[in-house]
């Protein structure tokens, strides 16, 4: 009985910590200067890397990416994929792009998870991390 208990105790702090860990889920993100929600973004894990899409924006006017380039340009931003080709290293995930819809440029980026799985810290890059700008999103416990 008491390994019974004992095994069970270890896979709900296994699945405690994969959560805390874990970068999938529902994520608000934030305009780094006005502090304002803009959107909320899913992300998933597909094939051991991550990918996110925007699933709803503060903007209820359904805007179209109109600087993306390729098969992005001109789309509805919402359901747009702005995350792809993550994977983990470490704590981080890396080697991913992030498109700003904003402007229809993707960057190189990092993705850490911090404050106990509440918070996201989203790096985007050109060149070297050093030059770049950092965003911190939320997790969206309201799903």
């Amino acid at each position: 009985m008491h390994r019974l208990i004992g095994g069970l105790f270890l896979l709900i702090n296994h699945a405690i910590a994969d959560e805390i860990d874990s970068p999938t889920g529902r994520w608000k993100t934030i305009n780094e200067e006005t502090n304002a929600e803009e959107s909320i973004v899913l992300i998933e894990l597909k094939n051991n890397e991550i990918r996110g899409k925007i699933i709803s924006l503060v903007d209820q006017s359904n805007p179209l990416c109109s600087d993306c380039e390729g098969a992005q340009k001109g789309q509805p931003i919402l359901g747009m994929e702005i995350l792809n080709g993550f994977k983990k290293n470490g704590s981080t995930w890396q080697g991913g792009k992030i498109l700003d819809p904003s402007n229809g440029e993707k960057y190189n980026a990092t993705i850490d998870v911090i404050d106990n799985g509440n918070k996201l810290k989203v790096r985007g890059y050109i060149g070297f991390s050093l030059f770049g700008r950092t965003q911190v999103w939320i997790r969206d416990k309201t799903h």
